[in-house]
């Protein structure tokens, strides 16, 4: 708890650490909150109530803005390194891709994915998604699919770096490609 307090004072949260000093967190949010999530630039706070809302707050603690994901069973939020975009992770291989400038979501679903969706971003800001043993390649705005592929196991994990992505496999295997080299139907082989 230290360590995000520090964090939060660094990141000009002080209002909200003041607002939050005379009693539990929990005053300050809605009941049933999923989860939490700042943005990486800027003041914003965005939360995830049980019930699929998404609000964003400032460093006050105040909501300015509000909408309600289209997902059946969001989970959890995640936010594109730019802070351009918001992804509400749920299941059966489905994210939602908010523009907060904009309030509005699209719905990515991965074809044959199941289990929980993974995203992570490459540098020229392309979406990756995995599920299951599926993995997407998507447009910036979550509303192309450029490329699919299956894996060669169950993701587990994915991360994104600049073009290198990696998928943390259900059986301790990783699996390594350029994303950007991604391409409709070729499986992703370690070392490509």
């Amino acid at each position: 708890a230290w360590a995000s307090c520090a964090a939060a004072t660094a990141a000009g949260w002080q209002a909200l650490i003041d607002t939050l000093a005379a009693g539990p967190v929990a005053r300050a949010l809605p009941d049933a909150t999923r989860d939490v999530a700042f943005a990486p630039v800027g003041a914003t706070l965005a939360t995830l109530e049980a019930d699929g809302r998404v609000t964003l707050r400032d460093d006050a603690g105040r909501a300015r803005g509000a909408l309600t994901s289209r997902l059946t069973q969001p989970l959890r939020l995640s936010w594109s390194p730019d802070g351009a975009r918001l992804v509400v992770i749920g299941l059966a291989g489905q994210l939602g891709v908010i523009d907060p400038a904009r309030a509005v979501e699209q719905v990515v679903t991965v074809a044959g994915g199941d289990g929980e969706a993974l995203p992570a971003f490459l540098a020229d800001g392309s979406l990756i998604v995995a599920s299951g043993a599926r993995v997407e390649r998507w447009d910036a705005s979550g509303t192309t699919r450029q490329a699919a592929a299956t894996l060669p196991c169950r993701a587990y994990t994915l991360a994104a770096a600049a073009r290198l992505v990696v998928v943390g496999c259900a059986d301790g295997a990783l699996v390594a490609w350029d994303g950007a080299a991604l391409v409709a139907e070729q499986p992703p082989r370690a070392g490509d």
